[in-house]
């Protein structure tokens, strides 16, 4: 009985080791849990350096960030669906020319971002009650964003995940060490933007390394620019409604409330968004898995329910975590200054898990084309944000309405991805079209 035991389980260890779907899921789940870890500790150095209220100031400034990278995560996942169809249609020859294509542009929208940040400095400082010069600073560190995002979609396409990885964690890595040794020796929130500079250009750096290398003649670009402005619509509109959902709530809070309130409510937030970037991986590994199956004329869903089932373990063991241990989770991360923060911890982990898997559907539908979600989720969107702006007495009332806005954003896209069957948009073009060639 016991070798029959010993035997079985040594046929599934077997198994696991030559799944390709589990050795990439490790990975990804490593690297970005490994980058994430890092984004922490960097916030756990600055947020202890800089005390409740400039630090408010600093994660208002990193939400707003995120918010400005609007265009770029839009067309991180689009880059990322054509890469992967490219890559298995025509070689790297043809990922190449893309690359090509998508560095010229992306250039151009990091100046762009640097141009904006110092036009709009002052008006942005007055309305979020920040310095103007960390607007600018704060707009240049989001064009190296922009930049090593790109290149990273373009790396996920090709199913690199050990460069995707490296990526990721050179990103995570050098925000750690440039953030907190800056802040470390007095230049403040200056310091903590510095640190997020530096992470742009490693991880530009280390993703431009894993291109494909030039080992067969170029071949120019032609792009079907209909079905692609129709993956970047769905893109665009999932990317919009789940970056707004997990920060607008910053944005608004950091103008309507006190110092010391939004503070606070920045400190249950970072510790809160934990439950998403814990499963951050799976977009990443979801996406182009999904688009190669559909590729080869195979069913997408059983990739989707293994990805749920792991997203689904690891939720569920992070809210135990959050309503057992909350006050270690606040003193570890943020110092016993914001313990105020602590009532709140549980109830916004519970709406980023919500907007965890509402993140994941939206990019399954995505990868296999079908993009009816789309309207209905922008809808959910603005009105929660809008409820929010108009009512607004407390921190526990925001996180409240967020719950809710979260949870029917997420029941409004299952039921969509959950009836199936061509939609508007997919009837535009077929999907196993090639965009790009």
């Amino acid at each position: 009985m016991v070798n029959e035991r010993g035997r079985i389980a040594g046929t599934m260890l077997a198994r696991m080791r030559s799944s390709e779907m589990l050795r990439h899921g490790a990975l990804v789940m490593s690297a970005v849990m490994g980058a994430n870890i890092f984004g922490f500790l960097y916030h756990v150095v600055v947020s202890r350096e800089l005390g409740v209220t400039r630090y408010g100031v600093l994660y208002a400034l990193i939400s707003i960030s995120v918010i400005a990278l609007l265009p770029a995560s839009i067309l991180s996942p689009v880059i990322t669906k054509f890469s992967a169809e490219l890559y298995a249609t025509g070689g790297s020859a043809h990922v190449r020319a893309l690359a090509r294509f998508v560095v010229r542009w992306f250039l151009w929208l990091a100046l762009a971002y640097a141009l904006a940040g110092a036009l709009l400095a002052a008006p942005l400082a007055a309305f979020f009650h920040v310095p103007s010069w960390a607007i600018v600073l704060n707009a240049v560190a989001t064009g190296l964003f922009a930049i090593s995002a790109a290149l990273r979609a373009i790396v996920q396409g090709c199913q690199d995940f050990v460069g995707y990885a490296a990526a990721t964690i050179a990103d995570g890595s050098a925000r750690l060490i440039a953030g907190a040794v800056l802040v470390v020796l007095g230049w403040g929130i200056g310091g903590g933007l510095g640190g997020l500079l530096v992470a742009g250009v490693c991880g530009s750096i280390a993703a431009l390394l894993r291109l494909p290398r030039r080992g067969e003649q170029d071949v120019p670009l032609h792009v079907d620019w209909r079905r692609v402005a129709i993956t970047t619509y769905g893109a665009a509109v999932a990317t919009a409604c789940v970056t707004l959902l997990g920060y607008g709530d910053v944005a608004i809070v950091k103008h309507y409330f006190n110092a010391t309130d939004a503070g606070i409510y920045s400190a249950a937030s970072l510790d809160g968004k934990m439950m998403l970037f814990l499963v951050g991986f799976a977009p990443a590994l979801l996406l182009p898995k999904v688009v190669d199956r559909l590729r080869r004329g195979e069913r997408t869903r059983g990739t989707l329910f293994a990805v749920l089932g792991v997203v689904f373990v690891l939720s569920t063991v992070g809210l135990a975590c959050f309503a057992l241990f909350p006050r270690f989770i606040v003193d570890v991360l943020n110092s016993g200054k914001f313990s105020a923060a602590i009532p709140y911890l549980f109830g916004y982990a519970g709406a980023m898990v919500l907007l965890s898997l509402t993140n994941l559907l939206t990019t399954y539908a995505i990868g296999i084309h079908r993009m009816a979600f789309a309207l209905p989720l922008m809808v959910v969107c603005v009105a929660g944000l809008g409820a929010i702006v108009a009512y607004h007495p407390s921190i526990g009332s925001v996180i409240g309405l967020l719950i809710a806005t979260n949870a029917v954003a997420l029941l409004t896209v299952a039921a969509i991805v959950a009836a199936g069957g061509p939609t508007a948009t997919a009837r535009v073009e077929a999907a196993t079209a090639s965009p790009v060639g």
